[in-house]
C-alpha cells in the first residue's frame, strides 16, 4: 500500500521525490519531510509479503519518471534489504539511500553507481549494532581504495551510532515528528531517543539537501526582510517576508 505526500512548500516547483519505508501509524515523517520541500511516497513496511513489497517499489518506481529521487528506510530487514537493492540498482535517477537500524547485510544496504561507486548513503544504528558498523565500513573503505575520490568530495558513506537507544523498533519512531507535535505540547520520550531522533534527522536532511535540494538562500531573504523594514518600511512586504523566514528557519 502506498500514499503520496505533496511537497508543502510553495516556493520550490521542481521537488524531489523521497520514497519512505515504514509502519503506516509513523506517517507523520512522511508529513514532515513534505514539509521541507520534499514529495513523499509512502510504502507500507513491513508488507504483508516479499512479493508484495517487490510490486509495490516497482510501481513506485516507474510513477518517478525523470525525477531525482532518495530511498529512506526504517528498520530493514535481511531478506527485505535484498529487495530493496535489486530494485534500487534499476532507478537511473536514484541519489541517496538512508537507512535507520537496518538488519541486513552491508552489501545489501549499499547500492553502487555507474562507475562501481557507491551512491551517498547514511545508516544510523543502534550502539548495539556495532558489528554491522564495523562490517559497513570495512567495505566502504573497500570500495573506496579503487575509486579515488578528490580531497574536495564528501566520503559517500556515512554510519553513525546512537547510545542508549534501541534497535527496534527504529529509534525515531519512539517520537512523534515535528509536523504532528503541536504548539504548547510536552513529551515524556527518553532524552536519549529525542536527541537521536534529533540529531539523526538533521545530518539526513543535511544530505537530502546536499544531493537533492532544495537550496533557500537565507542570507537573501534576510537582506529583504531588513530593507523592507528600515529603509521602505513597507508593512505588507515585511509580512511576507516575516513568514518564508520563520517557515524555513523553523524546520
Amino acid at each position: 500500500m502506498t500514499r503520496k505526500f505533496a511537497n508543502a512548500v510553495a516556493a520550490v516547483d521542481f521537488p524531489a521525490t523521497l520514497l519512505l519505508l515504514l509502519p503506516s501509524e509513523y506517517i507523520g515523517w512522511c508529513e514532515q519531510f513534505s514539509q521541507e520541500g520534499y514529495t513523499v511516497n509512502h510504502i507500507d513496511y513491513p508488507p504483508p509479503d516479499d512479493n508484495v513489497l517487490t510490486d509495490t517499489l516497482s510501481a513506485s518506481f516507474s510513477d518517478l519518471g525523470k525525477v531525482e529521487c532518495a530511498i529512506i528506510t526504517y528498520g530493514l530487514s535481511a531478506e527485505d534489504a535484498k529487495v530493496v537493492h535489486m530494485a534500487a540498482s534499476q532507478i537511473v535517477r536514484l541519489k541517496v539511500l538512508v537507512h535507520y537500524c537496518p538488519s541486513a547485510e552491508p552489501k545489501d544496504l549499499l547500492v553502487e553507481g555507474h562507475q562501481g561507486e557507491y551512491l551517498p548513503t547514511i545508516i544510523h544504528l543502534a550502539s548495539s549494532q556495532e558489528l554491522l558498523h564495523a562490517q559497513i565500513l570495512a567495505l566502504a573503505d573497500s570500495n573506496l581504495a579503487s575509486h579515488r575520490l578528490p580531497s574536495s568530495a564528501y566520503t559517500p558513506i556515512t554510519t553513525y551510532t546512537y547510545p542508549f537507544v534501541p534497535e527496534s523498533p527504529p529509534f525515531p519512531l519512539l517520537k512523534k515528528a515535528p509536523a504532528q507535535v503541536k504548539a504548547g505540547e510536552t513529551s515524556a520520550t527518553d532524552p536519549y531517543i529525542r536527541s537521536a531522533t534529533g540529531v539523526s534527522y538533521t545530518r539526513t536532511l543535511a544530505l537530502l539537501r546536499r544531493h537533492l535540494g532544495p537550496h533557500f538562500d537565507l542570507e537573501k531573504l534576510w537582506e529583504r526582510h531588513t530593507y523592507f523594514e528600515f529603509v521602505e518600511r513597507d508593512a505588507p512586504s515585511l509580512s511576507s517576508s516575516n513568514c518564508k523566514l520563520i517557515k524555513l528557519i523553523t524546520k
